[in-house]
């Protein structure tokens, strides 16, 4: 069969009709195409081809415009492989986190926290330990004295320069926890 030039462009049936229809995105079932064929909505020619130009005034007037377009039927299969490929880059991204932080290179934040809280409490327990330490020294540099503060003040704020330095290289903390009331009642009574 010889396709005439002067034949505008047609589909060959109304089951053609129907697949360009939701190639082109309309949402559109093939009982629904049948009625309105019947209704007179839409004209098949006597050899049951039907007119390009008859499927787009159909779709202009009885199907929903906004679902799609017949002048580009790519667009949406366009929009399609973007959307796939946004997936595919967001699960690209998951796995790729999911596997640096199986490598250690990121930390949950309960685990940054509770380490922020032992940091927080080694140096706590470090700078009391060192006013402990040396509150002796404090009393005898201050001689008593009132106007000596500046000196006294000097003094803490060096040791006090000295704990955190020493903090700061530590890598690892041992922390020990004793009642403090039970020691020192044990003390007082011996």
């Amino acid at each position: 069969m010889a396709i005439d030039p002067m034949r505008p462009p047609s589909f060959r049936s109304l089951f053609n009709v129907l697949e360009h229809l939701k190639r082109a995105g309309y949402q559109v079932s093939k009982s629904k195409l049948y009625r309105d064929k019947s209704a007179g909505k839409i004209r098949v020619e006597e050899d049951g081809t039907v007119l390009e130009s008859e499927v787009r005034a159909y779709a202009a007037t009885h199907l929903n415009k906004d679902i799609a377009s017949l002048e580009d039927p790519t667009q949406l299969q366009a929009e399609k492989v973007e959307l796939e490929k946004q997936k595919l880059q967001e699960q690209i991204a998951k796995l790729r986190f999911s596997r640096e932080r199986e490598m250690g290179l990121y930390v949950p934040r309960e685990e940054v926290d509770t380490r922020m809280v032992a940091i927080m409490v080694a140096i706590d327990q470090a700078v009391r330990q060192m006013i402990d330490l040396t509150m002796v020294d404090l009393i005898e540099k201050a001689e008593g004295n009132v106007k000596r503060v500046n000196v006294c003040r000097d003094f803490m704020e060096g040791k006090l320069d000295e704990t955190l330095n020493q903090l700061a290289n530590t890598d690892q903390f041992s922390i020990q926890f004793t009642d403090f009331k039970e020691t020192s009642m044990e003390d007082d009574t011996q």
